[in-house]
């Protein structure tokens, strides 16, 4: 079977893969669009975590073919401390396959917008509902694929030794589907960029998969204990300690040098995605009112129960919303408010807007003195007229991981490297060949150490356009007395 795609041709799956995407549970997926009411702003954003789900499992099975296209697989099976290399193969390549082809299947209405509601993790509905209905649907995958591992992927499950589940397979899979430059990035960044009508999240995405590859995890010596990763190491103190950490033969998904410009590529498409789009105050404010709303109509959460949490997805919730926006029997007030300033995309006025890096305690009291504020100065109700919303994403993570960069002289002959004995010498005698990706970009350096991440505080209320000079007044005089501790 193939399905065209629009971001990435023709995807194809087996008969068996097939069966998995006609299930009800999947099929849902059709309605719970990927960006929730961003189509409010950008129209043509009305694309779903269906077509998302089918392009995470395409881009992670390229990664997983171009790895398998470098290297052999007993070198890759003794890589990975592997006894047997038999199925390793299949087994890497399956068990990537559907596992990122069910790591949205727990998504609540609207994606994100109302995880709040949730009484566990999205990623946990997603493990129950593999577990509860496709038991039987997975025994033609058998041999290469079981139950567990796909749960223990989705769900990011506990670390044994800093290998998943003390299997260093799972370990690799979980790194291509959702690392720091993984398949799930991948996908939703262009297809986002797509139906949004912008170009911000396009890279050189055929580029990025041919060169990543597999490299070993650093480990740093700090007072004669081990710490993982290199965090708040920069400049010339970064590549001393780069030089001298001892390497853990686990596996980390890298990029070969020549892969160095479009992984800063992807990095700012990112980062332009988030500022213009997923921050967008717009957007942000739709989302807050949608999550105020739910709250009133689920005030105990989305239901723990399988079979009535999977009745759950955009259709319903927009009826819920127009039956109250149509009903005169409405009794709470405020819900029926909330719902038609959804319904009817009557939002309220940005007034205040603030680049600024607050505590929470200092943000929780931002909240609470400017809705107070403004409520009493305009004659507002602060749970339908006021939203003060704070946006924050750190740019990358990069730095608190091990991702490395192989030089070209390895990457001309990758095989040849994969003795494990070979790579410690590599690594022990002092040859640089693989360089943590700080000491090749001066571009992502500068990124983590500058812009580090986005922080914006904004604040909405319903009132003229007269009045927006007063509040936006009112909110900068609370914020800076909050900082200077007054």
């Amino acid at each position: 079977m193939e399905i065209r795609d629009p971001i990435h041709g023709f995807i194809h799956l087996n008969d068996a893969e097939k069966e998995l995407i006609n299930t009800e549970p999947f099929q849902r997926l059709r309605n719970i669009k990927q960006l929730g009411l961003t189509c409010y702003l950008y129209p043509g954003a009305t694309h779903t975590r269906f077509e998302h789900s089918l392009g995470v499992m395409h881009v992670a099975t390229q990664i997983v073919r171009s790895i398998l296209n470098k290297h052999k697989v007993e070198d890759l099976a003794e890589y990975l401390g592997l006894a047997n290399p038999g199925h390793l193969k299949d087994r890497l390549e399956t068990t990537t396959r559907l596992a990122a082809l069910f790591h949205d299947l727990g998504h609540p209405p609207f994606s994100h917008s109302s995880e709040n509601l949730l009484k566990k993790e999205h990623e946990e509905y997603s493990a129950e509902i593999i577990e509860t209905y496709y038991n039987e649907l997975l025994r033609p995958f058998d041999r290469t694929v079981s139950v567990e591992d796909l749960s223990f992927l989705i769900t990011k499950g506990k670390k044994a030794n800093g290998i998943l589940g003390g299997d260093p397979l799972l370990s690799l899979i979980q790194e291509i589907i959702s690392g720091e430059i993984d398949a799930d990035r991948m996908d939703y960044l262009l297809r986002d960029s797509h139906y949004t009508g912008v170009a911000y999240g396009n890279f050189d995405y055929g580029r990025i998969v041919e060169t990543l590859t597999i490299t070993p995890k650093l480990e740093r010596e700090t007072d004669g204990e081990s710490a993982d990763g290199l965090t708040k190491i920069f400049g010339d103190e970064l590549i001393s300690e780069v030089k001298k950490s001892p390497i853990k033969m686990e596996p980390r998904i890298g990029v070969e040098v020549g892969g160095i410009y479009v992984v800063e590529q992807l990095l700012i498409a990112r980062y332009f995605m988030f500022n213009q789009v997923y921050f967008h105050p717009i957007r942000r404010c739709y989302d807050s009112l949608l999550g105020r709303y739910l709250s009133r109509a689920f005030p105990e959460g989305y239901p723990e129960d399988l079979e009535k949490y999977l009745d759950l997805d955009d259709v319903y919730v927009m009826n819920l919303i127009k039956n109250d926006v149509k009903s005169k029997k409405v009794e709470d007030t405020e819900r029926k408010k909330l719902a038609e300033s959804i319904y009817r995309r009557e939002h309220p006025r940005l007034v205040f807007e603030y680049n600024v890096d607050l505590t929470k305690d200092q943000f929780n009291e931002v909240c609470e003195r400017m809705t107070g504020a403004l409520a009493e100065k305009f004659s507002l109700n602060e749970n339908t007229d006021i939203i003060v919303d704070r946006a924050e994403k750190s740019i990358t993570k990069i730095q608190q991981s091990d991702f490395l960069v192989i030089a070209d002289e390895i990457s001309k002959d990758l095989n040849k490297y994969w003795s494990i004995e070979k790579m410690r010498k590599l690594w022990e005698s002092r040859e640089v060949k693989l360089k943590h990706v700080y000491q090749v970009s001066d571009l992502i350096k500068m990124l983590v150490q500058s812009v580090k991440k986005i922080n914006k505080l904004r604040v909405y209320a319903r009132v003229g356009k007269g009045d927006v000079d007063d509040a936006w007044s009112l909110c900068s005089r609370i914020v800076s007395e909050i900082r200077c501790g007054v």
